[in-house]
């Protein structure tokens, strides 16, 4: 990325399973850290421009794809996981916006060629009642993101712990609206 040559560098465009959303990404080393690289998003949405930046901390080795994700939303206030194919297209994945109260999580999933939403709170998963629906959206996630359906349940489980904790959301909030205030700098 240093040279500011592809693919690393330039405007990349997002992939999506929606057909009226469009989103382009942008990373640079952050001038006031290279340890940082600035992450800018900008998404359309029935005509609606947003734009989200942040910052991704990088000094550390690559470990595997999954540990760049994470860095990368550590405090970002919408949390995804992705499944792709071999040829980068969108096959499955969950994400959920990190809220104080009530956050849902969406898994979304092919079944017979068509990209299936489903929306589940994610306290469903502090319970220890487990609906069929559900745990088929696990199961089908977890398999198209090459992870076992027990080790992506303790995931979500340990996330709707997590975000029960409001004091900790508002802090993990706080200190992304901080991130992006430095970015806008």
């Amino acid at each position: 990325m240093e040279d500011g040559l592809p693919p690393q560098s330039g405007i990349l465009k997002g992939c999506t399973t929606r057909t009226d959303v469009r989103r382009t990404f942008q990373y640079n080393f952050w001038s006031e850290n290279p340890s940082f690289v600035a992450w800018h998003v900008v998404e359309e949405r029935e005509g609606i421009t947003k734009q989200i930046k942040s910052l991704i901390h990088v000094s550390r080795p690559f470990l595997s794809g999954l540990d760049i994700a994470e860095r990368r939303n550590l405090l970002e206030p919408f949390k995804s996981l992705l499944g792709r194919d071999c040829k980068g297209n969108l096959i499955c994945g969950l994400y959920l916006p990190l809220r104080v109260q009530h956050t849902t999580v969406t898994f979304f999933y092919k079944v017979e060629g068509s990209m299936r939403h489903f929306k589940q709170p994610l306290s469903y998963f502090l319970d220890d009642v487990r609906k069929d629906e559900i745990e088929e959206a696990v199961g089908t996630v977890a398999a198209g993101v090459g992870r076992g359906v027990c080790d992506l349940r303790s995931t979500l489980v340990t996330l709707a712990r997590l975000m029960h904790d409001e004091g900790l959301v508002k802090q993990v909030l706080e200190l992304n609206s901080a991130i992006e205030e430095i970015n806008q700098e």
